[in-house]
């Protein structure tokens, strides 16, 4: 059990300038209390490749530019605003590659049979298909003198 400090003693007097928020000690504390913004949680949901559980991961944040680059790069400042930002993602990636398919019709047969097989490679959406290298066969040998 704790110390009780009567409400009239010095002890509690200090206490009193001290505490920011009421507690049983100090019913009326005389330091207003500010809200600090950083050092802040950031939050970043993913889900696996072949689809399943949301996951989350959780990273601090201890200085405003900190909390901007986060932001910048997709982490969210509670679990429901990284789970909208993680569905936001993924409704543009299948929207891009919608988009893809529909501009699939009009390449040649050869095209979209490589398009089709990358599809098969590949458990979800491909809103862009890597180019392939051309290879090329050795030209001319270089002169001698």
């Amino acid at each position: 059990m704790g110390i009780i400090y009567s409400q009239d003693s010095a002890h509690a007097k200090e206490l009193a300038k001290w505490e920011s928020l009421p507690t049983p000690q100090c019913p009326n504390p005389q330091r207003p209390y500010v809200y600090q913004p950083v050092p802040a949680m950031m939050y970043y949901a993913t889900r696996p490749a072949g689809g399943g559980a949301v996951t989350f991961e959780e990273e601090i944040a201890e200085t405003e530019i900190q909390v901007s680059n986060m932001r910048s790069r997709g982490w969210s400042d509670g679990q429901v605003e990284a789970l909208q930002a993680l569905e936001a993602r993924e409704t543009q990636r299948a929207v891009a590659a919608a988009e893809r398919h529909a501009s699939d019709r009009t390449l040649s047969e050869r095209a979209q049979a490589e398009a089709e097989a990358y599809d098969a490679t590949v458990p979800d959406h491909v809103p862009e298909i890597p180019e392939t290298p051309v290879k090329r066969r050795p030209g001319r040998p270089k002169k001698t003198q």
